[in-house]
């Protein structure tokens, strides 16, 4: 009776050390490389929003604890991954304050323009002056408050003006007007205009409709200026979604993603590419940009072909009955390339990995060597044998 317990004690003991051993070895096997690379991420707080930034801070210090802990798993490092990787994509860059600060900047003798023209002008220096001391304001908002302030000062009226007066003094404000900060396409239209306008100008001869027509004009043409963006934002949203399209496990993009959903994506990237060399588009146009960008990043769909590897594995069962009709060493190599494949199954691999463990066993099955009988066979076993090779022959 004592044997018996002590058998069993020795067992149980065996048991609980061999289960220790083996989730040591799981552990030791866990690869914190990808994780670590996000960590060491460097990332300047001054960027992006507090908000933004303060819930990357949370996702960091979880990540660090995750990648810290030695007895941690690899669903945990890869769970600790995405979850840094997530927070850092919704990381908000930080306003552009600078064309906004600018109009504020000018100086206006309000007693010069008629009332309505200058109360218009006060009401939107002052709606911009509490955006622009808001450090929490939107791009958006921003541009709208810019757009406002451009309005309100192309609308300005000099007291007791005519037509004519009042053109005068528009082209003589706008005259200089540099085009270092506008589109090209928003520029010329105005020097164009501009250019029309100075000639019904300086023609004494001109009716007071055509004066009319052309100050209606050149205000519209000022009032559809349109400011170039920022592009720090774009070079952000580059370097953010070029990362989440760059395979983990070091592969190749074109073997990792299924290829219509990475030529969506390159097309965006080369797009993104050529709008920030031209350097020539409003903020609204480089923030569709970065929502295309991250749209294709986000739609990249990972090329599995579990299903195909699995399938070639399934073959081997076709040519398990019949080992004894190859040389060992030929069906030796086949059953070495199914062994890999359940291994790398049992793992995660990409559409490469998996596409080669097929291939090995394709082509294992491809140059399997029939062993040569010299015994003759009689007419019943040929014809069994012609049946066997015509299945294998169509099975393949």
């Amino acid at each position: 009776m004592n044997k018996k317990k002590i058998f069993f004690a020795c067992t149980a003991l065996a048991i609980t050390l061999i289960t220790t051993l083996v989730a040591f070895s799981a552990c030791a096997t866990v690869n914190r490389s990808a994780l670590r690379e996000a960590i060491e991420r460097d990332v300047d707080e001054n960027s992006y929003t507090t908000a933004s930034f303060e819930a990357y801070q949370v996702a960091l210090q979880a990540a660090r604890t995750v990648y810290q802990d030695p007895g941690t798993t690899r669903t945990n490092v890869r769970e600790a991954t995405l979850a840094l990787n997530r927070a850092f994509n919704s990381l908000i860059p930080r306003a552009d304050f600078s064309r906004l600060r600018e109009l504020l900047a000018l100086e206006f003798d309000f007693a010069l323009y008629s009332t309505n023209s200058a109360n218009a002008l006060i009401s939107a220096r002052q709606t911009a002056t509490n955006i622009y001391n808001n450090t929490a304001a939107r791009q958006s908002q921003i541009d709208a408050a810019v757009q406002t302030l451009e309005t309100a000062i192309s609308r300005l009226q000099p007291i007791g003006g005519s037509d004519r007066v009042q053109l005068g003094a528009l082209i003589h404000e706008h005259e200089n007007r540099g085009s270092g900060n506008y589109t090209t396409r928003s520029f010329g239209a105005f020097t164009e205009t501009l250019a029309i306008v100075r000639v019904i100008y300086d023609d004494n001869n001109s009716s007071p409709q055509l004066l009319s027509m052309a100050l209606n004009d050149l205000r519209h043409s000022i009032q559809a200026l349109e400011v170039r963006g920022n592009l720090n934002p774009l070079s952000e949203a580059k370097a953010r979604v070029k990362e989440q399209a760059t395979p983990p496990d070091g592969s190749r993009a074109a073997d990792f993603f299924t290829q219509a959903s990475l030529a969506v994506f390159e097309a965006a990237m080369q797009d993104a590419v050529a709008m920030a060399n031209a350097n020539d588009s409003t903020q609204h146009e480089i923030s569709a940009m970065i929502l295309r960008l991250e749209a294709a990043a986000d739609w990249l769909v990972v090329w599995d072909n579990r299903a195909e590897l699995e399938d070639a594995i399934a073959l081997f069962g076709q040519y398990q009955g019949n080992e004894a009709m190859y040389t060992s060493a030929s069906f030796a190599r086949l059953r070495q390339a199914v062994v890999v494949a359940e291994i790398l199954l049992e793992a995660t691999p990409n559409g490469a990995q998996m596409a080669a463990a097929r291939q090995q066993i394709l082509d294992a099955i491809e140059n399997l060597e029939l062993i040569i009988v010299q015994e003759p066979e009689s007419s019943d076993e040929h014809q069994e044998n012609r049946s066997l090779w015509q299945r294998i022959f169509r099975i393949r």
